[in-house]
């Protein structure tokens, strides 16, 4: 029983070894498609500007300063991580 606990144990951890890397792969594909994270967080920025605009409420402006802020910090955050991952 102990080799097949072990061996659970193992399965276990190529899953959750398998899940991180497609995580990051699918992340790494999507940030691709911009020069940068500038580039994407204007993007995001132009698109949900947009929308806001197209709902005509009175927050509109309220509304994409609030949004610039999340993205901006938002997309600070991995970068930040992949440093501190490459450091080590």
């Amino acid at each position: 029983m102990t080799s097949s606990c072990s061996s659970d144990d193992i399965d276990q951890e190529e899953i959750q070894l398998a899940l991180q890397a497609a995580k990051i792969a699918t992340r790494e594909k999507i940030r691709s498609r911009f020069h940068g994270s500038n580039d994407l967080i204007h993007r995001l920025f132009v698109c949900i500007s947009g929308v806001a605009d197209q709902l005509q409420t009175n927050y509109a402006s309220d509304l994409r300063s609030i949004l610039k802020t999340l993205f901006e910090v938002m997309a600070t955050k991995p970068e930040t991580e992949d440093r501190e991952k490459q450091k080590k």
